[in-house]
């Protein structure tokens, strides 16, 4: 009971968005027994509060092909 709870409470603060972070959350909890969950671990394994922009995105894709291009 007491994963579903920090669940809820990351859920309601809005620091879960989008289905990988949700889906990362249902993995840690299906590893970790009631009283192991750690509230931090949880946030950075789901990247609770993580927030990236398609700007962000675009940047480091570029940076990557620029730099994979320099390989070559």
């Amino acid at each position: 009971m007491l994963n579903w709870i920090t669940v809820l409470s990351v859920l309601i603060n809005l620091q879960m968005k989008t289905p990988a972070q949700l889906d990362a959350a249902y993995s840690i909890f299906g590893n970790a027994g009631p009283e192991d969950l750690k509230l931090y671990e949880l946030d950075k394994a789901c990247g609770a509060g993580v927030e990236v922009s398609p700007e962000d995105i675009e940047i480091t894709v570029e940076e990557i092909f620029e730099d994979n291009m320099k390989k070559y």
